[in-house]
């Protein structure tokens, strides 16, 4: 009895002492992410320049890489008000049929036209698309800083012979985010998170950003490459970005083309 006594006595001390090293241990990944995440937005340019991001436009020349070999080049345009005003026009032709995507993000609702066909995403859809505008806002590093991100250190690895240092970021409601920084240069070189695929089915997305150069705003990377599940599925080089002061509310209107939404059961 005496030893059973003295086994549950110190049981809630075990507990304690293994909460309190949890606790350092979150402490010291927080500081040390913070660390990354300060020398990246000083090396991108510091706080004026990163807010900038907040609402910009932005071209890409780009080509996706088809299952069957083929690359089809496209434009894609790009504009936002961050942190749920978003808006992607892609513009390409297949087998000489041009195609005209619209993607907008406006608040809780969201609609995308393919060549003057418009509906409201659905709600799956609509948490898809705004996770992945979530991760990208990431990038932008200044949300970073929020006290409920948690973050975990990553192993180094190494891209192109430069050592990169990496920091997972975790937030209620969110899938997690990796980022990767040039240690050298504290410049942001790779994202990864989990997309659900057009099969319905999760995939991991491996971004990369190079070639940064400096803007109006903060510095911005010149080139990019999209791998899922390890297979790259396009690239793309910017032809202008723009940091604006405002921007136009129709922009982020429904189309006016919006397909009725079908209803269901028996009508009476």
């Amino acid at each position: 009895m005496p030893r059973l006594l003295a086994l549950l006595l110190t049981l809630p001390v075990l507990a304690i002492v293994s909460d309190s090293v949890a606790e350092d241990d979150a402490a010291a990944a927080r500081q040390k992410a913070m660390e990354i995440i300060e020398r990246a937005i000083k090396a991108q340019g510091g706080d004026e320049r990163i807010a900038k991001m907040q609402t910009m436009a932005r071209r890409l020349k780009a080509k996706v890489f088809l299952p069957d070999g083929k690359e089809v080049p496209f434009q894609l345009d790009n504009v936002w008000q961050m942190p749920d005003r978003y808006r992607s026009t892609l513009t390409m032709s297949i087998n000489n049929l041009p195609i005209v995507r619209t993607l907008i993000i406006n608040g809780d609702k969201g609609w995308i036209d393919i060549n003057g066909y418009a509906k409201e995403l659905t709600p799956r859809e609509m948490q898809e698309f705004k996770d992945q505008i979530y991760a990208e806002r990431m990038c932008q590093l200044a949300p970073l800083r929020r006290t409920d991100c948690k973050f975990m250190i990553l192993d180094e690895i190494k891209i192109a012979r430069r050592t990169i240092q990496g920091i997972n970021i975790e937030r209620p409601g969110h899938r997690d985010v990796n980022l990767y920084f040039d240690k050298a240069t504290g410049l942001l070189v790779k994202m990864e998170h989990v997309i659900m695929g057009a099969n319905g089915l999760e995939a991991s997305q491996e971004v990369y950003f190079a070639g940064y150069t400096s803007t109006r705003g903060p510095k911005h990377w010149r080139r990019i490459a999209v791998f899922n599940d390890g297979v790259k599925i396009f690239e793309a080089e910017v032809v202008r970005v723009r940091y604006l002061d405002k921007v136009d509310d129709r922009w982020f209107a429904p189309p006016k083309n919006l397909k009725k939404p079908e209803t269901t059961g028996d009508k009476k």
